[in-house]
Parts: C-alpha cells; sequence; structure tokens
C-alpha cells in the first residue's frame, strides 16, 4: 500500500513547517491557544514513522484521561479534523497496556501516559522516536529517560515536546536561548496564537480581551511569566535591547548584593540624558571579597565611580567588630547603603517597568521614536543584552511572591513578600533603582498631531550625578 501522506487540509504554516522538518534531536514547539500545538507534534510522529519504516515510536502525556480525549483522539479519531493518522495506514491496532497502532510499514507508535512510571518501566523499550504532548507536564527526569532510550537502529533518534510555555522551568532552561543553558542540537519554535491565521475574529478577540497576564502565557506563549510573578511588567522584547556604546559622558552608579556561599550580584548602571535608567552588565559569582572587588575593578577600568550602593547589611557588625563592608574596603571599593525597603523597593522597581501611554521610545532603542508595535509606549528601564546581564534577565521573570502551604490558603491572605530564592541580582536591581527618585510621568508634549511624535517634558531625574 501506498505511503504517501496528503497534507492538503492540515496546510503547515511557517512555524509549523521549521518544526516538521527540523532534524535536531530534541525540538519543543511552545504555542498560544489555537496555535496548532497537538497538530504539529502529532504530524512530525506520523512523518518520522513513514520515513522510517519498522521503527518504534511513543506518543506520551502525563495523564491517561488527557492523552485518550485530546492527544490521542486527535492523532487516530479525528476532533474537528480528519484524524492526522489515516485509517488507510493502519494495520492493526491494539489496546493491551494501551493503544498501539502498527502501519502498514512495520513502524509502531504506542500511545502511553507516564504518570505512574517509575524509572525502571521507562528504561524498557528502545525508540526511534518520542513526542510528548504538553512537555511542562513531564519532568525532567522522565524526558532523560525517554532520551536515553532513542536508539532504536531504525531511527530517526528524535524527541520532541508541544507545550505552552510554563516560566522558567526546566524546559526554558534546556531549550530557549535566554537561559545560557540550552542544549546543544535543541530547536525552539515560538508560536504565539496569531501564528494561526485561520482563528476567527471573534475567537481572537475574546483571547484578547483577557487579563494580561494570562495573555502573556497563553496567548502571547511568553515564557517571561508565571503563576506569582512579582514585576509582570518585563516584556523581554520591550525592555532588552541589543548592545550599543553607551556614550562615556552619560551618568553611571552601581549596585550590589553580596554574598559569599551565594552569588554576589554586582549591577553596572548608566543613566541617558532624558533619565532612563539601562543596566549595562553585570557580575554574579559565589567567592570571597577579594574575588568580588578584583572583578568590580577589571570591569570598572580607568573610570572614576561613586560608592557603590549596596545591601545594608554590609555594614552590621559582628561580635568582633568587622563587617563586610570593611573588607571592600581594604581592596579599594567603596559602598554605601541602599535603601532596603522591600516593599517600597518591588513597587519602585514596577514604577520603572511600566509602560507610559504616548511616551516614545528613546533614540538607542529598537523602537526608537515610535510608542512600540502595540502602541502602548515606553518604560523607563532597561537592561543591555550582554553575557554580564544574563543572570538578571533570567532571575526577573522568575522572581515570585512566596507561596502558602495548603493548609494555610484558606485562611489567610496571600503574603506580599517575594520567595527568597535566586533573588540576588533581583536584589541589586532593587537596591540601584532605589538610589533613584521615582519615574517622573508629567503629560506628554505634543510636537504635531502623530502621537507617536509625542514627547516627554525631561523633569526631575535629568542627569542625576553623584
Amino acid at each position: 500500500m501506498s505511503t504517501e501522506l496528503d497534507l492538503r487540509w492540515f496546510g503547515p504554516l511557517p512555524k509549523q513547517l521549521t518544526f516538521l522538518r527540523s532534524p535536531a534531536r530534541e525540538a519543543v514547539y511552545a504555542g498560544g491557544f489555537g496555535s496548532g500545538k497537538t497538530l504539529s507534534g502529532g504530524f512530525k510522529a506520523l512523518l518520522a514513522a513513514l520515513e522510517h519504516p519498522g521503527t518504534v515510536g511513543l506518543v506520551g502525556r502525563q495523564t491517561y484521561g488527557a492523552l485518550r480525549d485530546n492527544t490521542q483522539k486527535v492523532l487516530l479519531e479525528g476532533d474537528d479534523k480528519p484524524p492526522i493518522i489515516p485509517p488507510e495506514l493502519v494495520a492493526t491496532r491494539s489496546e493491551k497496556g494501551g493503544t498501539s497502532v502498527t502501519l502498514h510499514n512495520g513502524s509502531e507508535i504506542l500511545f502511553r501516559s507516564f504518570q505512574d512510571w517509575n524509572e525502571t518501566k521507562l528504561l524498557g523499550p528502545n525508540y526511534g522516536f518520542v513526542y510528548v504532548d504538553e512537555l511542562t507536564e513531564c519532568t525532567e527526569k522522565v524526558w532523560l529517560a525517554f532520551l536515553s532510550r532513542l536508539r532504536h537502529p531504525a531511527g530517526p533518534e528524535q524527541a520532541w515536546g508541544t507545550t505552552n510555555p510554563n516560566g522558567h522551568d526546566w524546559v526554558w532552561r534546556r531549550f530557549h536561548p535566554d537561559s545560557g543553558q540550552a542544549e546543544s542540537d535543541t530547536l525552539l519554535v515560538h508560536a504565539p496564537s496569531e501564528e494561526n491565521v485561520h482563528l476567527s475574529d471573534t475567537y481572537m478577540a475574546w483571547l484578547r480581551s483577557q487579563q494580561p497576564e494570562w495573555q502573556k502565557r497563553y496567548v502571547d506563549a511568553n515564557f517571561d511569566t508565571a503563576a506569582g510573578q512579582i514585576w509582570d511588567e518585563w516584556n523581554r522584547t520591550v525592555h532588552v535591547v541589543p548592545p550599543f556604546e553607551v556614550p562615556y559622558q552619560w551618568t553611571r552608579f552601581e549596585s550590589l548584593d553580596h554574598g559569599r556561599r551565594n552569588p554576589t550580584a554586582v549591577l553596572w548602571w548608566a543613566v541617558d540624558p532624558e533619565g532612563n535608567l539601562i543596566v549595562c552588565d553585570g557580575y554574579y559569582e559565589p567567592g570571597l571579597v577579594e574575588q568580588h572587588a578584583t572583578a568590580i575593578k577589571t570591569t570598572r577600568g580607568e573610570r572614576k565611580w561613586p560608592p557603590i550602593v549596596a545591601d545594608p547589611q554590609v555594614f552590621t557588625r559582628g561580635f568582633d567588630g568587622q563587617c563586610v563592608n570593611d573588607e571592600y574596603q581594604r581592596h579599594g571599593i567603596q559602598l554605601q547603603a541602599a535603601a532596603n525597603d522591600v516593599a517600597a523597593g518591588l513597587n519602585r522597581v514596577s514604577e520603572w517597568l511600566t509602560r507610559r501611554a504616548g511616551e516614545v521610545f528613546p533614540d538607542w532603542h529598537p523602537y526608537a521614536g515610535t510608542l512600540g508595535p502595540d502602541e502602548q509606549g515606553a518604560p523607563r528601564l532597561y537592561v543591555i543584552d550582554t553575557p554580564g546581564t544574563q543572570d538578571l534577565r533570567r532571575e526577573i521573570p522568575d522572581y515570585r511572591w512566596r507561596d502558602l502551604s495548603p493548609s494555610q490558603a484558606d485562611k489567610t491572605d496571600e503574603p506580599e513578600e517575594p520567595r527568597k530564592k535566586d533573588d540576588h541580582a533581583c536584589d541589586a536591581l532593587r537596591y540601584g533603582v532605589m538610589s533613584r527618585a521615582r519615574p517622573w510621568a508629567p503629560a506628554p508634549l505634543r510636537t504635531d498631531d502623530d502621537p507617536r511624535e509625542r514627547r516627554q517634558l525631561s523633569v526631575g531625574l535629568r542627569d542625576r550625578s553623584f
């Protein structure tokens, strides 16, 4: 029987084609609602089975109910579209131990939930390919176990997942280039809901009528959001800018959160003539004060800097009368105590990150002179995309409010204090921002009738220097 596949009813969109054609050993299609995640993953499974006769593939999902009612149904029975695997390609179907189908070319596809699997069971058969639907429901340990079984002689030795992003979890760390930990031979395809041009205007309007935080995750497929995010104003496409030569005459300052076993985080800042704050570089390492001081002086070069705004705890003296500040001074580094009201600092950072209606982006930003592609205006705080700011860019989206235990959740309000984990660069950010006044927000001055040409009156923060 012919194994030619009729894709006319599917009509893959550009990002779906990239995903389907990718030879990467590991791939993820991270999409918003309606972006065709399961269709993309399912068709990739069928193509692998057809192109590698005699192989064995696994289609998996965390729970049996979700596997049966969604993923398996889309592949074998169809939903609002025909089944991905046409019945005429199926030679046999078995329900023993879960659904399995064997195609006429000898390839076998197993449908399995792994909710109750242990590592021994996962390390059973060899696979030619593995497709996990809703990959964020899977643990990295399970994923690695699947990868270890990609050794079926018929190939193609590939694993892929489809999912909606869930913040800076293991999927982000393993696949996203911004994590700094992305594995080699991996592919991440990012597809917001608008990628599917066939979605109705009514449905898209409903999606876009939901809460902004919900839209960021489920419509924009943004990894920089998760439940309880503190600075949900953060948007990488807006706040992160490509490297550019910062003029020497711009005001500079530094902020520091000290650690020894935990990382010491240092941020280098610039203030442009309009009062915008720019984090230009950073340092993030555990160790002794001598090590940190050497790194600070290396980054500073010959430029004269004011005292570093630092966590006030470095000035706390112990029983021997010594404090951390003394150690920095011995190495020629001057510190000054930062304002350390946590609630005020969190709020102040939010103010600087907030986009302001009618305010255009600065000349050095990719959106220079405009209100941005969505016309929401410009913020006042930016981070340059350099290796030194990587840890700050990693921490901000994952900086969350402390959770209550399940037994407390129904008895008290949610706490308004951050979770104390992976927050060292965020603390340094807070100290730096608290050394500035609140961002000014006067009414915009119009230069003509085009709102994109509005300019703000520079008041209150222009070139505050030490």
